[in-house]
């Protein structure tokens, strides 16, 4: 009490139960991005755009759509493998080159 003015509030849900399905699920879908994108990328960042319009949109509609944060097709791409080439069987340069792209295009996968 501060001055004859007192201020009550409730802070979270008493049981689980309690908490609405969208929280939840919003929840799950921060809690999920943060396992798979740690660091703070690109999922992470979707996924938090996501669960705020589960938050935001929700409760005014009624309705939920939930969508998954799906990388973009740049993601997905893979990059071939290098192709050897006879040379690598008599020439030590060209062998050598060979492991080099193999090991490089490795690191990049």
């Amino acid at each position: 009490m501060f001055g004859g003015i007192e201020e009550t509030f409730t802070a979270g849900f008493v049981y689980p139960a309690d908490a609405p399905m969208i929280l939840k699920r919003a929840m799950l879908t921060m809690l999920t991005a943060f396992y798979e994108d740690g660091d703070g990328g690109d999922m992470f960042a979707a996924s938090e755009k996501a669960a705020m319009a589960l938050c935001t949109e929700a409760p005014a509609t009624g309705k939920v759509r939930i969508q998954a944060a799906l990388p973009s097709a740049a993601d997905l791409a893979v990059e071939p493998k290098p192709v050897p080439t006879l040379d690598i069987l008599t020439d030590a340069a060209a062998e050598a080159r060979y492991n080099s792209a193999v090991e490089d295009w490795g690191e990049r996968g």
